[in-house]
């Protein structure tokens, strides 16, 4: 009997090529939000130690004016640049929720095939295991009877 071959192999490989493909995108897409994320706490960081420096030196008195309002231009830009990456995650959460509705159209459809080949599959292994008892039956009729002597 012959090999197992599945005609729609080249239709199941495509299907996950694209899986595999959709996955990568929303998994890069995860990436940016952590990325963003990370670049938030930063900022944050930043803000804390900005305003740290700014308090010591109001305390100490040493502080000038001109300091004083760069220290909170400063403060103010990457309180904006937050905003900014806000409204960029926001708009990044949305085009996610797209590719994950994506992801898993492409992982259904492969899937789709991929049950398909299974059952393919099984149907060869039980044709092949009749063929093998058909041919075993075959040589135990050609076999002679043994015959009492």
């Amino acid at each position: 009997m012959r090999r197992f071959r599945f005609s729609l192999q080249t239709l199941l490989e495509l299907r996950e090529s694209r899986e595999l493909e959709a996955r990568r995108r929303v998994a890069a897409q995860n990436a940016a939000i952590a990325q963003l994320d990370h670049l938030d706490r930063l900022t944050a960081s930043e803000i804390a130690r900005q305003q740290a420096t700014l308090l010591a030196a109001q305390h100490s008195g040493s502080l000038e004016p001109l300091a004083l309002q760069r220290g909170h231009a400063w403060i103010a830009h990457l309180r904006k640049t937050m905003a900014q990456r806000s409204a960029q995650r926001d708009a990044l959460k949305t085009e996610l929720s797209a590719l994950q509705a994506a992801w898993h159209a492409a992982r259904r459809d492969a899937r789709a095939v991929q049950k398909l080949r299974e059952r393919r599959y099984s149907r060869h292994l039980k044709d092949r295991q009749r063929y093998d008892q058909a041919v075993a039956d075959d040589l135990a009729r050609q076999l002679p009877l043994f015959e009492p002597v």
